[in-house]
């Protein structure tokens, strides 16, 4: 009886190799396909742009292509992810500050096996602001970085991607700029000087002291005046004379 009691409990005790095992899928996730067209701000078609997407996971994935002859793209087999989208032309700006703010790569999100269709990314003429930089006492100004600039929200916020350095005579051309409003700034360069005993005689010296100084000439401090830029177009004339540095006096004596 105990063999038979012993030979029942072997038969109902399953095989560990029955058992089920979930089965764990190595397929990756379907791709997805965005598909748009490249614009003017007057919804004219613009052929031969670079387009690309950059996001991921994993970061820093890089996608490029090149719109067609009707400003058409298309990425097929996207990984799914968040990405932004950026057009790129000579002579043309992504930048857009029309309502004081700036904005240049929109984002976009691509899922799984999904389809973003018909987007439309927007490129302007650049414009350009060009002038010269004056020190205080009417002598060019070289070696200054010229940075467009906008106010939001009261602070000064500064565009350095398309800063300009005035040149030996005080010129300079910033270029690459969108249609708007602007505040021109003259801040010190942060370039490596070169001793003035080193510079050739008829080159003027770089301004030691170069407090921020605003469109026409006023310190940081105060509003300054805007410069209108207008598509394809140059702003020429738009001179800064910088602000004198800040005069520091040291007293001495005895009170009584």
């Amino acid at each position: 009886m105990r063999a038979a009691l012993v030979f029942v409990a072997t038969l109902a005790a399953p095989p560990a190799f029955a058992q089920a095992v979930p089965e764990q899928s190595s397929q990756a996730p379907a791709a997805g396909r965005v598909t748009g067209r490249v614009v003017t701000g007057y919804a004219e078609l613009l052929p031969e742009a670079a387009v690309s997407l950059t996001g991921g996971p994993p970061p820093g994935r890089h996608l490029t292509a090149a719109s067609g002859p009707r400003g058409d793209f298309t990425f097929d087999a996207v990984p799914p992810g968040v990405y932004t989208v950026a057009a790129a032309k000579p002579g043309y700006t992504a930048l857009d500050v029309s309502d004081g703010t700036i904005r240049a790569a929109p984002t976009l999100v691509v899922r799984e096996g999904d389809a973003v269709p018909d987007l439309d990314v927007t490129l302007r003429r650049a414009g350009s602001i060009s002038g010269r930089v004056v020190k205080p006492d009417g002598t060019p100004a070289p070696d200054v970085w010229v940075v467009p600039a906008v106010r939001r929200n009261g602070a000064l916020l500064m565009l350095f991607d398309v800063r300009a350095t005035s040149e030996w005579d005080g010129r300079y051309a910033i270029g690459g700029l969108p249609p708007g409003e602007f505040l021109v700034v003259a801040v010190p360069s942060n370039r490596e000087r070169v001793p003035e005993a080193d510079l050739p005689d008829h080159l003027p010296s770089p301004p030691r002291d170069v407090p921020p100084t605003l469109y026409p000439g006023v310190p940081e401090s105060q509003p300054g005046e805007s410069v209108a830029v207008h598509e394809g177009l140059t702003t020429d004339g738009i001179d800064i004379w910088l602000s004198p540095a800040p005069q520091r006096f040291a007293v001495s004596g005895r009170a009584r």
